[in-house]
């Protein structure tokens, strides 16, 4: 039910794309906030929702193999071709990150392209991203994106070097996910909260 809700409120501030579909980058201050958690259970509420079908990607592991000889991100960042047997039949699909995380993550055109090819098959490509140091280009790419905090143990100062040093556009920046949310939440991450 909770990410029902936040999965319509993404929706509703989601920008439109000349490719049709929407994508989203999940990311996080540091690892061990509970993005993966947080991506897997957005995709299944958009999956849902949606009238199209949703792809989850997974850039944060180094998972090299993709089940069943799926194609994975970093080939189709590398090949530029989106294979046919990629489904897009209302359920969520699964894509593995793949060997060559580096280059997954940091090719400008082959990412955009990659994004590209995805939104045209899917209606809400939603990326399971790394850490915001290691995101390298995903977050200016994606469409959207959203910072996966755990209130319980990451400290302001921490969330604050990561956005200083990864320089998310502020319009790019949907809001925050709390995890771990302790009674009291500090005013500073109120002005984030969507």
């Amino acid at each position: 039910m909770l990410f029902n809700r936040l999965a319509w409120r993404i929706a509703e501030r989601l920008p439109p794309t000349d490719a049709g579909g929407r994508s989203l980058l999940i990311t996080s201050a540091r690892r061990g906030e509970g993005k993966s958690f947080v991506a897997d259970a957005l995709a299944n509420a958009f999956g849902q929702q949606s009238a199209g079908s949703v792809v989850l990607v997974e850039c944060a592991g180094d998972s090299g193999i993709a089940p069943d000889g799926a194609q994975t991100w970093s080939e189709l960042v590398e090949s530029g071709v989106l294979a046919q047997e990629t489904a897009a039949d209302g359920a969520v699909t699964r894509m593995a990150c793949g060997r060559g995380r580096g280059a997954a993550l940091y090719r400008i055109r082959g990412i955009a392209r990659a994004l590209e090819l995805l939104r045209s098959r899917f209606a809400v490509v939603v990326m399971d991203g790394p850490t915001l140091a290691d995101c390298g280009v995903l977050s200016a790419c994606t469409d959207a994106s959203l910072l996966v905090i755990n209130a319980a143990r990451t400290r302001r100062e921490i969330v604050k070097g990561s956005l200083q040093s990864n320089s998310i556009a502020a319009r790019k920046l949907l809001g925050v996910v709390l995890n771990q949310k302790p009674q009291f939440v500090p005013r500073w991450l109120y002005r984030r909260a969507l």
